[in-house]
């Protein structure tokens, strides 16, 4: 296992609407509006937080520690936030990473958390003594958990309303791979039809909007090809 060196990191003023927070490699449930909330008092009042840390994937700009942190933010209606960036080489090594540094500090993880993440990474092949180091379970515990196959992926942002059962539920879903991102890619546009669907005025959640710009580029794509 890799060892991230957040020193050599870059740290610059990014905009929220670039970053995205995929509950894929994410591993917490979502992020606990309560801690937000506390957060944003905090940061009304004058606290100062250390900066995120964002992984360069793909093209996007992936939190890997900070959730709350960026929705604090967003609760406050403040446009940008301090990142370390550094660029990862896959979902796994980002998600390990995202393990590692919010088990360090902040919000402990609750149970579900940690089974939920002892689950994943023996699904993306980590070994026990790496998870063990991840996460400070007892390797005992560790072996109780059985790597199920991906079935399931969930879209940036976390919407539990929309999860997409994989189209092969009896074979593991690399993260990685083509099918991956077209699931990802249908539940945003599946997100955007319901969306736009029950509305009758003009867009204004954040969120959407994100999902519709990168909807509208990927169409745009698609059409080239």
């Amino acid at each position: 296992m890799s060892i991230i060196d957040w020193e050599k990191a870059e740290c610059r003023t990014e905009q929220l609407s670039d970053l995205w927070l995929d509950l894929n490699v994410y591993p917490r449930e979502r992020p606990d509006p309560e801690v937000v909330a506390s957060y944003a008092k905090a940061k009304e009042a004058g606290a100062e937080f250390p900066a995120i840390k964002v992984a360069l994937y793909q093209g996007r700009k992936v939190i890997v520690d900070g959730g709350h942190r960026v929705g604090s933010h967003k609760q406050l209606k403040l446009p940008t936030i301090e990142c370390y960036e550094l660029p990862f080489t896959s979902a796994a090594e980002i998600f390990a990473e995202a393990v590692r540094c919010n088990n360090m500090h902040g919000k402990a993880f609750n149970p579900t958390d940690v089974k939920r993440n002892i689950k994943r990474l023996r699904q993306l092949k980590f070994e026990v003594e790496d998870i063990v180091r991840l996460l400070h379970v007892p390797a005992a515990e560790i072996r109780n958990v059985t790597a199920e196959p991906i079935v399931k992926l969930r879209t940036p942002w976390g919407s539990t309303k929309n999860v997409f059962q994989s189209p092969t539920p009896s074979v593991a879903v690399d993260p990685d791979s083509d099918v991956c991102e077209l699931i990802k890619f249908k539940n945003n546009l599946q997100a955007v039809i319901n969306y736009a669907n029950k509305r009758k005025r003009p867009i204004e959640e954040l969120v959407v909007k994100e999902l519709v710009t990168s909807t509208r580029a990927a169409l745009g794509r698609l059409e080239k090809l």
